[in-house]
């Protein structure tokens, strides 16, 4: 007699048609795991975001770092909500007192801190979602978002921002617009943004997605912001050019301990890196420092 071979009834079958399948094989479906939707914990503006985040933005003769080497397969399986906001590592391993300081500002977090996928922006999304089905062959994503900003700008288009092309703290690179729209009186900042999923930056960006920035200064000075003190002699000091260099601005609590010289201090005249420990010290008191990002708007 001819082997028959039985189709398995688990396949292709939604979580209700699974539980009866499985109550007639007589498995206990009570033990069967139902694989939860990525992100389910995230809220909305969160999801959007490890979606384009984890996007398949393709491959291209260009991209360098092997078959493995682009940001969107590397960010498959992150849970990115519970990574640290901000990074911090020494890029001299060679010598603890020029540490030689890097920071990251993690994507994620940078831009669930500063923009919201709100109602507005939904329908301005669907907007354009309508004016990129009528571009032309010829049309390039770039000037495509040129025009429909211009649709609601004097000059007739915004400037297309590249966070490559100059210093910042963020993990991963941003291509984005940024325009206002007023209606009913009252005016708002949107923007419409791409990150970069690739290997080699000419190439590999995500599909534009449109957020509502609620806080356009605080958007863009997080860019290049970091703050620091020392758990020791409570001293505060604030960079605005990603941690080249740092002004002294007071202290936090305690007395306050005053050192010649300190008003201004670059990396590394103040700041040592002990690598068995994994902190950055302050050297005048050898206090451990923390450092931190802009987090609110």
């Amino acid at each position: 007699m001819a082997y028959k071979e039985e189709k398995d009834p688990l396949i292709g079958k939604g979580k209700r048609h699974r539980n009866a399948a499985l109550s007639k094989t007589g498995l206990d479906n009570s033990k069967v795991l139902i694989k939860p939707e990525p992100y389910s914990t995230y809220d909305e503006t969160e999801r959007q975001i490890a979606k384009m985040l984890t996007e398949n933005t393709g491959t291209h003769v260009l991209d360098s770092g092997g078959a493995f080497g682009r940001k969107w397969q590397e960010n498959q399986g992150r849970d990115f909500i519970t990574e640290p906001v901000l990074k911090v590592k020494s890029g001299n391993e060679s010598d603890d007192n020029d540490p030689e300081l890097i920071f990251s500002y993690n994507v994620f977090h940078y831009l669930s801190n500063f923009v919201i996928l709100s109602f507005e922006a939904k329908k301005l999304q669907k907007m354009f979602f309508r004016h990129f089905s009528h571009r032309s062959k010829d049309d390039r994503m770039v000037d495509v978002i040129s025009r429909f900003t211009g649709m609601f700008t004097k000059c007739g288009g915004c400037d297309s921002v590249n966070t490559y092309n100059y210093n910042n703290l963020i993990s991963q690179n941003l291509r984005y617009v940024i325009f206002d729209v007023t209606e009913k009186g009252r005016t708002k900042n949107y923007i419409i943004i791409e990150i970069h999923g690739g290997a080699d930056i000419r190439m590999g960006y995500t599909a534009p997605q449109i957020f509502e920035i609620p806080d356009l200064a605080g958007f863009n000075k997080a860019q290049s912001e970091l703050s620091c003190s020392c758990n020791k002699c409570h001293m505060m000091w604030n960079s605005e050019d990603c941690g080249d260099s740092w002004t002294y601005v007071g202290n936090k609590g305690g007395e306050e301990i005053k050192f010649a010289g300190l008003d201004e201090c670059k990396i590394p005249t103040e700041f040592s890196a002990k690598k068995e420990k994994g902190e950055i010290v302050h050297k005048k008191c050898g206090g451990q420092l923390s450092f931190w990002v802009m987090e609110d708007y």
